[in-house]
């Protein structure tokens, strides 16, 4: 609860808002059964901000802790109003001195207001999956 807050504080300090037309603000707490769904590397919670410009930026603990600020993401709307949110972030810390890649597609349903997100990390086989709710400012 606490990293959860002290991230919405680094947003709002940020300005998340301020450039955002719309903002889809996710919570992830079902992840999949693979043994490195309960590492850091899927986040709990995913903000995306899309501007009228067509522009899109992206905001996690992740990002937050790389790059302390919300970055570029690539987003797709599908015939039916689904949008697929896809963004890379890389040399994020891990325990000792090695950093790793990370690339993350989520898909939004937003007349459901439900997301998945899949992880993979750049050198492993394995992938990491999340399934959550999202609420659209």
């Amino acid at each position: 609860m606490l990293k959860s807050t002290i991230f919405l504080a680094a947003c709002i300090f940020a300005g998340c808002t301020a450039s955002a037309d719309t903002q889809f603000d996710c919570q992830f707490l079902t992840k999949g059964n693979d043994r490195l769904s309960a590492s850091s590397f899927a986040p709990d919670r995913v903000i995306v901000l899309l501007a009228d410009s067509g522009s899109s930026k992206v905001i996690d603990p992740i990002i937050n802790l790389v790059y302390s600020k919300p970055i570029a993401a690539v987003v797709n709307e599908s015939s039916r109003g689904k949008l697929t949110v896809s963004w890379e972030v890389k040399d994020i810390p891990t325990t000792g001195t090695s950093k790793i890649h990370a690339s993350y597609v989520m898909r939004i349903q937003p007349t459901k207001k439900s997301a998945t997100m899949r992880v993979w990390l750049n050198g492993y086989d394995n992938d990491i999956t999340s399934k959550g709710t999202c609420k659209t400012q």
